[in-house]
Order: structure tokens, then sequence, then C-alpha cells
């Protein structure tokens, strides 16, 4: 089995594969015992990672050895997928695509030096209000705004600190009402990445 199928088998397991490549894996796995037997592995293995009890012993080395790089990389968002689906209003299904678009090239658009965003569909509970993913490189400081609606947004990797001392890491969700002004600084050597929803906004300190 190659390492490309090893890849999308481990990600199917895990339910982040992007739905058009369902078809393909679902025939191979019509296809070959072996397939089937290594997705029960990843499947068991997903649930160590999780809090489900394996159905059977520890998975192969090479098993253990796909969940482990999978960990560093799109599965390392599994734990926000279900908080996204909130956030954006969209099935899980849906959050776990747009999370897909953090890995994904090409689609990242720069909103100032050192931030770049991808705007997300969101579903009918936002309103007026906008869905995206934004990060910052390390180091960057979003000036000092004012909002005009509401803002929520939800840490995915890397921290911050707001203007008002608040610390922000991974799984922090930060609501902002209408009117609210803050700047964000990104601290720490990892760039920071997270979902929001909201309206609009104006810099009054740059």
């Amino acid at each position: 089995m190659s390492a490309d199928i090893d890849s999308l088998l481990a990600q199917y397991a895990l339910g982040i594969l992007p739905r058009e490549q369902h078809t393909a894996v679902e025939r191979y796995l019509a296809s070959s015992d072996d397939a089937v037997h290594s997705l029960r592995e990843l499947r068991d293995a997903a649930a160590m990672l999780g809090t489900e009890t394996p159905s059977r012993g520890r998975p192969r080395a090479a098993t253990r050895l796909a969940m482990l790089q999978l960990g560093c990389g799109p599965a390392r968002f599994i734990p926000f997928v279900d908080r996204v689906a909130t956030l954006f209003d969209v099935p899980s299904e849906d959050a776990r695509d747009a999370l897909a678009l953090i890995d994904t090239a090409g689609v990242w658009k720069s909103l100032r030096p050192g931030v770049r965003f991808v705007d997300v569909e969101g579903g009918p509970a936002l309103g007026d209000r906008h869905a995206g993913l934004v990060r910052m490189e390390p180091g960057v400081v979003f000036p000092r705004h004012r909002h005009q609606g509401d803002e929520s947004f939800l840490i995915v990797h890397g921290a911050a600190r707001d203007s008002q001392g608040l610390y922000m890491q991974p799984g922090d969700i930060i609501n902002n009402r209408d009117g609210s002004e803050h700047s964000v600084t990104v601290v720490g050597d990892q760039e920071l990445i997270y979902a929001i929803v909201l309206g609009s906004y104006t810099i009054i300190e740059d």
C-alpha cells in the first residue's frame, strides 16, 4: 500500500477526508481486504487518541506512525470541529472542510502585512456577519480597531494577547461586542490561526 493511500485511509478513518475523495477510497476498500483491515486498525488507533476503548490490541507500528504523522497534519484540528461548526452555524462535515483549508495552498489572501485570511460560507444564524479563517505570523500586531457588529473567534493554533491583557490560546473562544475596541499581538514563535465570525471593523490606530 502506498504512503498516499495510507494517508487517505487515515484521513477517512478520522472523518477529515475531503468529500470529493471518498469515492476513490471506498472503491479501494471494496477491492482490497488488506485496506479494510488497515482501516479497522486506523479506527482503533483513532479511538486510542480519544475517549473510546479500542476493540482490538495495539495497532501495527506502521499504523501508529500514520496516526502520529496525521497528528502533525489535518488531524490536529479534529478537537475544534464541533466548536467551529457551532461558530459558523454549519454541519460538522462543513466545519471539517473549513479547517482543511488551513493546509490548502492558494486559497489564502493577504489582508495586511503578516496577516492572511480565507472566507468560509456560514449558516443562517450569522445574519449579516461573515465567517472565515485568519492566520497571523509570529510577532505581528493587528492594530487597534473598533467593531461594527459582534465578533466571535476561536483560537485553533498559536497564542496571542490583546490590548486588554487577555492571553488567548488554542480552544479559547473570545466574544467582542459591537462598538468594542482592541488590538491583538501574536506571542511566541508560532503563527496564530483562528476561526472568526464578525461584521465589520474600523482601524483606529495603525
